[in-house]
């Protein structure tokens, strides 16, 4: 139905109306609700955050439910605990199914598809060749490398093929007895979704969960921004910010070799092993960063990527539907290749062009149009000017508050209104 001529003031008035109450709406949430932080470690030294827009009181539950989901995390899935799932899994040399929670399944099952999906690049069977690169319990650090021999012989108990996963009963089944899995390249973001069930469980919905660099972001912050996340620059020994990124029901993750590595006759060898040579990658790429719905899959992707490097890891990136940053050291120089709807570096923008002030001033210029637009919603609506009543804004007793009259066609009319209701007041005063 298109307004006529009295049906367009009515519907201004219902649409101012509507605005005030979703403000006063607004106000009631933010009194009622509060900023609540929560930090501490997992996995032995792994650091975690959790801020959520929720009342005070939930505080105590909302910090002895993140604790116990990442404790469970680690008591399925770490390497270091001995008695762990996935380390009774790996001493086990019996080629049957071998029974494991529903949520180690699970995370097995989703590193099968990306090792399918890339082709091997990932690949959680790694783990006898990250042992034998001294990435793993052994934090001693090799001397000669390993000999050509050993790494064949590591590669041939590695394979995502040789192994098995069903969910129900969930189970794992290795066909090589020396087989072994590490989930240390998917387990984080696989906590940090668990954490994020648990939120939306308890009814929030606003909420940054942080586990190890790997984050999930829900909602707004509480006052109604977006949630922003920094990517890390890649440099040993250092921290500085390669770029912003708002987060708005997504996850992202981040790998990189300028923090793990080591050096042996005066050449770096990268954390990160390629399951298919058995050799850490030797390529440019220092850093990759993953946008997806969710931290599993941008936490496991990361690390494919990593692996594939710049033309391989963005051919991976558009198949599976992520966003892709990957940084590359040639030189000294830091480059950036990118899927195309990964987002732009607003820093680095602004500090090539000199733009941040101008974008400053544009972004409030928005705020203040957007504000001017939702005041002036009626004149829209109504195509005509403001036609009365002001909703008694000009009739407040306020010195603070002056009321904007001038817009007003029928101001004399108000004028006139304010006057009878005085004399009116007056005459039953008397």
């Amino acid at each position: 139905m298109v307004p006529n001529a009295r049906t367009r003031p009515a519907l201004s008035q219902m649409l101012v109306a509507f605005l005030f109450l979703l403000f006063q709406a607004q106000l009631l949430v933010a009194q009622t609700s509060t900023r609540l932080e929560i930090t501490g470690t997992t996995m032995g030294v792994v650091g975690y955050s959790v801020v959520a827009v929720a009342d005070a009181d939930l505080a105590e539950k909302l910090k002895s439910s993140v604790a116990e989901e990442l404790e469970s995390v680690n008591q399925r899935m770490s390497t270091y605990i001995d008695d762990s799932e996935v380390s009774r899994f790996n001493q086990s040399t019996s080629t049957d199914w071998f029974p494991v929670s529903q949520a180690t399944a699970e995370v097995v099952q989703k590193a099968q598809k990306i090792s399918e999906l890339s082709n091997g690049a990932f690949d959680i069977t790694v783990q006898p060749l990250v042992a034998l690169w001294r990435f793993s319990k052994d934090k001693s650090k090799l001397t000669a490398l390993p000999d050509k021999s050993l790494i064949a012989e590591n590669l041939r108990k590695v394979g995502y093929k040789k192994l098995q996963v069903r969910l129900d009963p969930p189970a794992l089944k290795k066909s090589v007895p020396a087989l072994q899995i590490d989930l240390s390249a998917i387990a984080k973001g696989y906590a940090v979704d668990l954490v994020a069930r648990q939120l939306q469980a308890m009814g929030l919905d606003n909420f940054l969960i942080e586990v190890g660099g790997e984050v999930r972001a829900s909602g707004e912050k509480p006052d109604h921004s977006s949630w922003r996340v920094g990517i890390e620059k890649p440099l040993p020994g250092a921290r500085e910010p390669y770029q912003i990124i708002e987060l708005y029901h997504q996850a992202l993750a981040s790998s990189g070799d300028y923090r793990n590595f080591f050096e042996l006759n005066g050449k770096r060898y990268s954390h990160t092993i390629d399951p298919r040579t058995g050799y850490p990658v030797d390529h440019a790429v220092t850093a990759t960063s993953v946008i997806a719905k969710d931290c599993t899959t941008a936490d496991a992707m990361a690390t494919a990527i990593m692996v594939l490097g710049p033309d391989g890891g963005i051919q991976l990136a558009n198949k599976a539907g992520v966003k892709a940053l990957i940084l590359s050291n040639t030189n000294n120089q830091l480059l950036a290749t990118k899927t195309a709807n990964f987002p732009s570096n607003e820093l680095e923008t602004a500090l090539e062009e000199g733009g941040s002030f101008l974008r400053l001033v544009g972004i409030v210029s928005v705020f203040f149009l957007l504000a001017v637009l939702a005041m002036a919603i009626g004149v829209i609506c109504g195509r005509d000017r403001i036609k009365g009543s002001c909703g008694g804004i000009a009739a407040l007793e306020n010195p603070d508050i002056t009321p904007e009259c001038s817009l007003c066609s029928r101001a004399a009319e108000c004028n006139d209104l304010k006057k009878e209701l005085k004399k009116r007041q007056t005459d039953s005063d008397v």
